[in-house]
């Protein structure tokens, strides 16, 4: 049993740069960026405990200032009261002398009673102030206190770290980067190709080939940005021995190196759906498997050169060089939507012959969304790292406008389609059947409308009545079926086909022309208009669609109601209730479907 592609190439490349190994340039990435941030929370702790001693000081001052001003008021105090109590002993003086002294000492006794309020007042808030900055500042100790222990744990195993990774590793990492490694994409390519030899169908060898070269260039890639960070660990290390740390720096060079990797882990995970979806696509014949898998490596080399484009920008960034003319000419939103596109037209093909998701795989699926992930995190890392506005650089919206409406207008047309045909169901399998409208109204022998077979020298004719002028023909070779299994079909397809004509338009087939008269969903003169056509064409379903889309805009839920033929009692007690307008807005659609589709129907048989 073999293994994954992406999980061997992956496991070759990290023994082979000595990743897989306790001590290497990658974990040492992890360390680096984990230091930088214990760092940095360290640093703010230190800071906030700085912050929280000084106001504690503050405020311990202040209440200090406070407890003075209160021992000088209670000693003047006391002093106003003694000289009250001498005057009132001195009963021999003057009595006027004696009222104007008194008041003047209740005087001043008033006033010093005032300020001893104002005081205590002030005294009591400074104390609860007291009471949450000393809480506080004891919370700010513990949080640098624990900042202190986890940056000093991740010292240590950066530092251990650092010291034995082994110096030949670097040198063979330096080469492996500088060098075209021919001899190793061989050797991967070999181990590659052995996981497969077992297989009854082995791999694809210009897949690997593909694979290996995509895997390499990304590999080299992110060994040079392992390799700088390596460098940079050495200096961040010789500075916090000197507690000399410009911390912006380093965490500059820790956000840009992360963008980077972000960026080719994105297109790692794009190279695994390319790999999977090789295995996936064995099960097809030798040569449609061949043609699939020359298809996928050219489709592989047209995306590398866009990726790579987008990755430019990103050193562009990086370098503080990047231009809105470097982003016109390499962002290319485009080829994005164009790789969307082909999602959308695989979708329509596949409804206009209804096959099930099952029977048929897009071929581009893989790529659609790895492009699609790859787009995400570089306009999310531009975005929010280097705070770049790429709106400006996306498609032209009146295009973007155009082509939703154009998908829109394709869909409801397989709806109604559909909905005309409910015969075509997922139990008719195109490859095997193949129903074709008869041109000849057939000979109806019976009357309760059963099938009839006729016999030719090369192809036996099937007729399946459900209605008088509808008629459908399937041909059956006359070597893979007797008329015994030819019966058995006539009649599985015709119980199927009356079951789903009852479904979908009720029990009576014919419509009244009044009635389609009074249901008409657009008025009386485009109804008008329609009727000089016996059967609606592209331009006129077009126009309804687009009608009845634009009464979202201004319809009400009253609205929807109404059309859905419910009375007003009904409506009243719907609306006090918790309904679901969007499910009513829905059926309102299915409904609409169903009368365009009847009067399609209606036109068809006049014209037969």
């Amino acid at each position: 049993m073999y293994e994954r592609s992406a999980i061997v190439l992956e496991r070759y490349l990290q023994t082979t740069l000595g990743y897989r190994k306790r001590s290497n340039i990658k974990t040492n990435y992890k360390n680096y960026c984990k230091l930088i941030e214990n760092v940095e929370a360290y640093q703010a702790a230190c800071v906030k405990e700085k912050e929280a001693a000084k106001d504690f000081n503050t405020i311990s001052e202040e209440i200090t200032d406070i407890q003075t001003r209160q021992s000088k008021l209670y000693k003047k105090g006391g002093k106003l009261e003694y000289n009250r109590n001498i005057i009132f002993d001195n009963i021999e003086a003057d009595p006027d002398e004696i009222e104007k002294c008194v008041e003047k000492i209740e005087a001043s006794i008033e006033k010093n009673s005032v300020e001893l309020v104002e005081l205590r007042k002030a005294f009591i808030d400074k104390i609860r102030e007291y009471a949450i900055r000393k809480q506080y500042m004891q919370v700010c100790k513990e949080a640098k206190k624990d900042a202190e222990i986890e940056y000093k744990e991740t010292l240590l195993q950066t530092i251990e770290n650092v010291q034995k990774i082994d110096e030949g590793n670097i040198d063979f990492v330096k080469r492996f980067i500088s060098s075209d490694n021919e001899e190793t994409k061989k050797d991967l390519a070999r181990v590659m190709a052995e996981n497969g030899e077992g297989e009854k169908n082995p791999f694809d060898t210009d897949v690997i080939t593909t694979a290996v070269a995509l895997g390499m260039d990304v590999a080299k890639k992110e060994a040079e940005a392992y390799l700088f960070i390596f460098e940079k660990t050495e200096k961040l290390l010789a500075d916090i021995e000197k507690r000399l740390i410009e911390i912006n720096r380093y965490k500059r060079w820790a956000r840009d190196i992360t963008v980077k990797l972000n960026f080719l882990t994105a297109e790692k995970e794009y190279l695994v759906q390319f790999l999977d979806y090789e295995r996936i696509t064995v099960i097809h014949p030798k040569r449609t498997y061949k043609s699939l898998m020359q298809e996928a490596c050219q489709n592989l080399e047209a995306d590398v050169v866009q990726i790579n484009n987008l990755y430019e920008l990103i050193l562009r960034e990086i370098s503080g060089k990047s231009t809105k003319k470097g982003y016109k000419q390499l962002y290319n939103k485009s080829y994005l939507a164009g790789i969307e596109q082909t999602e959308v037209d695989f979708e329509k093909e596949k409804d206009k012959i209804n096959i099930n998701a099952v029977t048929l795989i897009n071929s581009n699926y893989w790529r659609i969304e790895g492009i699609k992930n790859i787009y995400t995190v570089f306009y999310k890392d531009v975005s929010e790292v280097y705070g770049k506005d790429l709106a400006e650089f996306d498609l032209p919206k009146e295009e973007q406008v155009a082509k939703e409406e154009t998908a829109k207008v394709e869909e409801v047309k397989n709806e109604v389609e559909n909905i005309e045909n409910p015969e075509t169901s997922e139990e008719n399998d195109p490859v095997d059947m193949i129903f074709e409208k008869s041109t000849e109204e057939p000979e109806i022998k019976s009357e309760d409308n059963q099938e009839e077979v006729e016999e030719d020298d090369e192809d036996e004719l099937i007729f399946i009545d459900t209605d008088e002028d509808d008629y459908k023909t399937d041909f059956i070779d006359d070597d893979e079926e007797d008329d015994d299994e030819i019966q058995n079909i006539n009649q599985e397809d015709n119980s199927s086909e009356d079951t789903d004509e009852d479904s979908l338009f009720g029990d009576n087939k014919e419509i009244d022309e009044d009635e389609l008269k009074d249901e008409d969903l657009y008025g009386e003169d485009e109804y008008e208009d329609d009727s000089n056509d016996s059967v609606l064409d592209e331009k006129t379903v077009d126009a309804k669609v687009v009608a009845f889309e634009k009464t979202k805009e201004t319809e009400t839920p009253v609205d929807t109601m109404a059309y859905l033929g419910l009375e007003p009692e009904e409506i009243n007690n719907m609306l006090n209730e918790e309904v679901d307008f969007d499910e009513l807005r829905k059926i309102k659609k299915r409904k609409f479907f169903e009368k365009l589709s009847q009067m399609n129907k209606r036109g068809k048989r006049e014209v037969n």
